[in-house]
């Protein structure tokens, strides 16, 4: 186990980069799980989870290699979808939302249309819909018996053997029962074209990254993370009436101070007078603050708060004087502040960082995906939420 992701990413362990969105790994010949805690006993189970399974996986195709099983005979969505399934159940409410909205636009995948096409349809969350499915219909051993099967025989034939079913009666069924559960749901709901309008992207283009969005104190701006090409992710800033891009911020492109944006589970903050902007950075490993100066679009400051860690959800003070954040330094999430002018921290030496809670529990404990501080514009209060 890592501390946090920040230290996770830095791991030799596996050969390549770790990504942002990567939860753990796996290796396939040591079946060694490496992960970061996440600061949510939730999460964290989950991952761990998942990555037992497919140790399972590793194993099994290891000690079964001469009776015929083959592992790369089975499609992502098959690999994937049993290890979210066994580390989660049925009751998931990020793939119920995949599920109802791929419901709505009638494009929910059949099994052939995951196993050609990946990238339309994400193999975690449909693979795991449909495990849900076979385990519910025909029990969980079901589950393990048509890995078992498919590494053998091949996926489309272990359907058979398995389930006595072929891979399209089963797609039919699946879909049909998608819909019967979610559709009836979205009777008499609103239509957030009705309430709204889009201000950025357009509904169903392909490759759109929009996210992270943090609007100005006056509201006529909002900073967000975006991609304006496959290959380019930037801190963008548009105008909140028209949706048009007025600024392009920062990347690492265009930045060489810093290896990458960290735009999961951590938005931006603007400063009271909606001047300056913070955000955190990846720079060798480590998560640092910047304060950019959002007229000329250049940098004023780099914060690197020693010994912090993982720095998620900043928060700028109503005085302007202090950076509220989220750290899980020693493995619990807590507040701290950074005083932006001068100021003597608990660990002393000059430093301006202060720990603010020191909770058994952690900070956002189980709210991984939500925002978990808010400081009052006003009174300067503060609530936040604990496991």
């Amino acid at each position: 186990f890592y501390a946090n992701d920040a230290d996770f990413q830095q791991t030799n362990v596996v050969g390549g980069q770790i990504g942002q969105g990567t939860g753990g790994v796996t290796e396939s010949l040591k079946e060694r799980v490496t992960m970061p805690l996440t600061g949510s006993y939730a999460e964290t189970n989950h991952v761990l989870g998942h990555e037992l399974v497919h140790s399972f996986q590793y194993d099994f195709a290891l000690r079964e290699r001469e009776s015929g099983f083959q592992l790369d005979r089975l499609p992502l969505w098959l690999i994937e979808g049993m290890a979210e399934y066994l580390s989660v159940g049925r009751d998931a409410p990020h793939t119920a939302m995949w599920l109802r909205d791929y419901a709505m636009r009638d494009d929910l995948p059949t099994i052939d249309q995951l196993t050609t096409d990946p990238q339309t349809y994400f193999p975690y969350r449909f693979g795991q819909a449909y495990m849900a499915y076979v385990g519910g219909k025909y029990g969980d051993p079901a589950v393990t018996n048509l890995f078992k099967l498919a590494g053998r025989v091949g996926p489309d034939s272990s359907f058979s053997y398995a389930l006595g079913v072929t891979p399209d009666s089963l797609s039919e069924e699946w879909k049909r029962s998608v819909r019967d559960q979610y559709l009836p749901q979205m009777e008499g709901r609103t239509a957030p074209s009705d309430v709204g309008r889009v201000v950025l992207g357009e509904p169903g283009a392909k490759n759109q990254f929009n996210i992270s969005p943090s609007v100005s104190p006056d509201g006529r701006y909002i900073a967000y993370i975006g991609r304006e090409s496959i290959f380019t992710t930037n801190l963008l800033i548009a105008d909140t009436r028209t949706g048009e891009v007025v600024e392009t911020l920062e990347g690492t492109q265009a930045n060489p101070h810093f290896d990458a944006l960290r735009f999961i589970n951590s938005a931006g903050t603007w400063s009271p007078d909606g001047d300056k902007f913070a955000f955190v950075t990846f720079v060798e490993g480590e998560n640092d603050l910047e304060v950019i100066d959002v007229g000329s679009g250049e940098v004023t400051r780099r914060i690197s708060p020693k010994g912090i860690g993982a720095i998620t959800n900043p928060t700028w003070s109503p005085d302007g004087e202090s950076l509220y954040f989220i750290s899980d330094q020693d493995g619990f999430k807590d507040v701290y502040r950074y005083a932006l002018e001068g100021g003597e921290g608990a660990d002393g030496g000059g430093a301006r960082t202060y720990r603010i809670t020191h909770l058994k529990t952690g900070v956002s404990g189980i709210t991984a995906e939500s925002p978990a501080m808010s400081v009052a514009a006003q009174s300067g209060r503060m609530a936040f939420s604990v496991f």
